[in-house]
This record gives structure tokens, sequence and C-alpha cells, in this order.
């Protein structure tokens, strides 16, 4: 199957914002998280520690990062999560 232009532009697209995001989601607060707290991207719990946004809602580095790639909001809550 090819992909028609405007699929592959949107990929490359995509994949810059999800690289500037990676790295605006390292730059977070890394907090410790109970054992029984879990990610609600991803449901599984944390090891040890986890990515905490302005809202404080907490997730894991890998799964926020796809999704603010997206929309700069908290999946939960909707808050803003990076001003300009």
């Amino acid at each position: 199957m090819s992909s028609s232009p405007l699929n592959v532009s949107l990929n490359l697209v995509s994949n810059h914002d999800h690289s500037s995001c990676v790295t605006r989601v390292a730059g977070l607060p890394t907090v410790s998280v109970e054992n029984d707290v879990i990610c609600l991207v991803c449901m599984e719990g944390f090891r040890r520690s986890a990515k905490q946004i302005p809202c404080g809602h907490v997730f894991h580095a890998d799964c926020i990062a796809p999704w603010l790639s997206i929309t700069n909001s908290c999946p939960l809550c909707r808050n803003i999560v990076f001003r300009s």
C-alpha cells in the first residue's frame, strides 16, 4: 500500500513534534509515586517515579510525550501543559 503525499507530510510533522515534545517532557518534574498509582494513559503502574505536569497529574514520560505532541493539554483535566 502506498502513502499519499498528505499522509507522508502529516507523518513528518508528527515525528518532529514528538521529538521536541520528548525534550520538553524530560524537563517536567520527576516525582515519586505510591505503588498503587497507575498511569491513566497505559493503565500500568509506575516503577518508582513519574513525570508530573503542571495540573498535578502524573504519567510515564513515554506515555505523555506522544499525547502532548498532538495536543497541549492534560488528557484528564484538559488544562494547558506548556505555556509558550
